[in-house]
């Protein structure tokens, strides 16, 4: 059924496993683009390039770092030993555990995509321009993320999308910056 035919029709429907519910409820709004709330939460099911603009702000959320998680992740990813040994990162010029700056970065992207990404037309990214770690992340630390978007540019090679330029930052709770990278999306254009 085209959009316009189904535009203000709502929609619940029950999906039911052995250890999940999810309920949902979705609206076609008079753009073509959907609204809903799945499991109590509000989500917008499309972002579109046009929705982006010079200046917008994104408040990602935050997230806690343990201890537990900052070992986990540089046993496997980074192992040096002021990211996988307590006793000899008290030793190290930081002076105690501090999270791989990868972690970090990990941790930041959680945010973003549950942020930003959910439910856009998200078409990858052709890279990072600039990434900083600035400050050490400690056990125990709320890492909390902002994103703004710097500039909008149609692709000139594809008409369906364009690139959105994002300077995003990382602090913890004493506001201080811990990361700070610049990258380009790639976002679907508006169909229509």
């Amino acid at each position: 059924m085209p959009p316009e035919k189904l535009q203000g029709i709502m929609a619940h429907e029950i999906a039911e496993s052995a250890s999940l519910t999810v309920r949902w409820r979705i609206r076609v709004l008079p753009d073509g683009s959907f609204a809903g709330r799945v499991l109590g939460h509000d989500l917008r099911m499309t972002r579109y390039f046009e929705d982006f603009s010079p200046g917008q702000r994104f408040d990602l959320g935050s997230v806690v770092v343990t201890e537990d998680e900052i070992l986990d992740f540089a046993r496997q990813f980074d192992p040096q030993p002021f990211h996988t040994d307590p006793k000899a990162a008290a030793q190290s010029p930081f002076g105690g555990l501090i999270a791989s700056g990868w972690h970090t970065a990990s941790l930041f992207m959680r945010l973003y995509a549950d942020a930003v990404l959910a439910g856009a037309d998200s078409q990858g990214s052709p890279g990072v321009e600039t990434m900083r770690w600035l400050a050490p992340v400690r056990p125990g630390d709320r890492l909390t993320g902002t994103s703004i978007v710097d500039d909008v540019v149609p692709s000139s090679s594809n008409q369906q999308r364009g690139t959105a330029v994002i300077t995003s930052e990382v602090t913890n709770q004493d506001g201080v910056v811990v990361m700070r990278l610049t990258a380009r999306g790639l976002f679907g254009r508006r169909p229509g």
